[in-house]
């Protein structure tokens, strides 16, 4: 029913339903029973493009690096400490990656903040 390469890909953040209290700790690493989990994070962590992408500037894609189609803005992480300094005006889009791809530096920088910290709580 689902993609085999991309369920290989989600199940590496199963820790993902640990933590919204979706399975138990013990659960994890049983297959049989974790199987059942699938469709959960099919809804929690798919990407999905649907009309509302397309059509409204509000609505928002959250995978990180994902450009919008209309806008080619792309959507990127932003570091919580900083949401008082961050400014609308300043959004990348497309072509400012294409002109000068350092411009993603700082949002590499956290993410990769944010790989480190989950790293941190993987106890497996």
């Amino acid at each position: 029913m689902y993609n085999d390469k991309y369920t290989r890909i989600l199940l590496k953040y199963k820790i993902y339903l640990f933590n919204q209290g979706f399975i138990k700790k013990e659960d994890l690493d049983d297959r049989k029973i974790f199987s059942k989990h699938i469709k959960i994070l099919y809804d929690k962590m798919f990407l999905k493009i649907d009309q509302e992408v397309t059509k409204s500037l509000i609505h928002l894609i959250k995978m990180p690096f994902c450009v919008h189609p209309a806008t080619t803005l792309l959507s990127l992480p932003i570091d919580p400490n900083s949401l008082d300094n961050f400014e609308k005006t300043y959004l990348i889009k497309l072509k400012d990656v294409i002109e000068n791809p350092n411009v993603l530096n700082e949002s590499f920088r956290i993410l990769d903040s944010w790989i480190c910290s989950k790293k941190k709580m993987n106890f497996f």
